[in-house]
């Protein structure tokens, strides 16, 4: 440390250099070369100061492009988890669709195949409908060509009696002992035998002048007959079938 004697003398620093000067009454002033020193040395502590500030600039700079380049790096990826997810959200409303697509074409399918089962169950009511009435059918041809044997039968066992019995007429005729009432018998007898063979075989009989017509062709009412759609009529003729 400096002297404190109040004499002129040397004033030395904390490192043991003279940097100051004392008079003798008292004042102190510093060596020149001391204020430059120092002002080096200020000079030194600000290029420190300054070196220090610039490099804790340069680190909050790095820090801050740091910061910057982890935002736009984590701006970056929101922005494809937003792609992703609007990707996503998309294929998720076409898988939507797809399968409200494929519900509707599956309700389209089961309509399809419940109206399928139905006319099949129709078609199977008709078949049977079909069926039974085709049997019916058959028995009645069965039942009906029995009643035609039957009458066929009947029609030429009366033939047979109504031709006996014109021939016994004729025979009495040609005996000269038949009267005009034998002659009407057998004029009967001739109209019978005529309608039963138009009957039995649905065809139209001529005999003596007269045509004898089947039921199943012809019906008379009073005055009237009426054909049936085999007959037909053109001018003056008509023609029986």
């Amino acid at each position: 440390m400096a002297g404190t004697n109040q004499g002129a003398a040397l004033l030395l620093n904390d490192a043991g250099n003279i940097d100051r000067v004392r008079t003798t009454d008292g004042s102190i002033f510093r060596i020149e070369s001391t204020l430059s020193m120092e002002a080096a040395e200020e000079a030194k502590t600000a290029a420190a100061n300054c070196n220090t500030a610039t490099e804790s600039a340069e680190a909050a700079e790095k820090t801050r492009v740091s910061n910057e380049n982890a935002r736009k790096t984590a701006e970056i990826e929101r922005k494809n988890n937003e792609t992703e997810r609007k990707s996503n959200e998309i294929s998720r409303q076409n898988n939507e669709t797809e399968r409200k697509n494929n519900e509707t074409e599956r309700k389209s399918n089961e309509i399809s195949r419940q109206n399928n089962e139905t006319e099949r169950k129709n078609n199977e009511i008709e078949r049977k409908k079909a069926e039974d009435q085709r049997h019916s059918e058959h028995i009645a041809d069965q039942q009906a060509l029995t009643n035609a044997v039957a009458a066929a039968n009947g029609a030429a066992s009366r033939a047979d009696v109504a031709a006996n019995q014109a021939l016994q007429i004729a025979n009495s005729v040609a005996q000269g002992s038949a009267g005009s009432s034998d002659i009407a018998d057998l004029r009967a007898q001739n109209a019978k035998l005529a309608t039963l063979l138009a009957n039995s075989t649905g065809q139209f009989i001529y005999m003596g002048g007269t045509v004898y017509c089947p039921a199943s062709k012809a019906s008379a009412s009073g005055v009237t007959v009426t054909f049936g759609s085999t007959c037909s009529a053109s001018g003056n003729t008509i023609t029986l079938i």
